[in-house]
């Protein structure tokens, strides 16, 4: 709202088209297990697109993609450490009390791109009010970052990766809690 900066296209995942319907802006559907596909890349070239913003994505970006445009990722952990999937609920798990939302550039390894921005979040309260910090924060630092990308005054910071860490994405079943779990 409070930007120059306005989104002329999305590509997003069939089941996602409707979270945004409010922008009134184009939907490239894609299949994420294609996006690397021939036509898919045909179609993001003749987009001409400025940057990527790979928010809420769980997939691997292809080459292409991240060597030839600003590729963003947005994830919620104090990278280095909680790289990989499920980091909400993986922190939670660890007991941490605060995290951050962290945007990065997209790498052929899984969230290992230089951070461009990290900022602090608390942990406490509902999962909703978690997401909503996330959100708030996320776009806040999105558009203080594209400022900085346009105007060429922005350097990431290499992550220390043997400072962090992975963790695989939770299961359904990983989250089951038994009776011998409280017993």
């Amino acid at each position: 709202k409070h930007s120059a900066w306005k989104i002329t296209q999305v590509l997003t995942t069939p089941d996602k088209e409707s979270a945004f319907e409010k922008l009134s802006v184009p939907c490239l559907l894609i299949d994420p297990e294609k996006i690397g596909s021939p036509e898919t890349i045909k179609n993001i070239k003749k987009a001409k697109p400025d940057v990527f913003l790979f928010y809420g994505w769980s997939w691997m970006i292809p080459e292409m993609l991240y060597k030839n445009y600003p590729s963003l990722i947005l994830h919620p952990s104090p990278l280095p450490k909680y790289r990989g999937g499920s980091p909400i609920q993986n922190q939670i798990i660890a007991g941490e009390q605060t995290s951050a939302v962290t945007i990065l550039q997209a790498t052929a390894d899984v969230d290992a791109g230089d951070i461009y921005t990290q900022s602090i979040i608390s942990f406490e309260g509902s999962l909703n009010q978690i997401f909503n910090r996330i959100i708030k924060t996320g776009s806040k630092d999105t558009v203080l970052l594209l400022d900085g990308l346009a105007a060429k005054t922005l350097k990431p910071t290499p992550q220390d990766l043997s400072k962090g860490s992975y963790h695989k994405r939770r299961k359904l079943g990983d989250s089951e809690i038994t009776l011998d779990d409280i017993r």
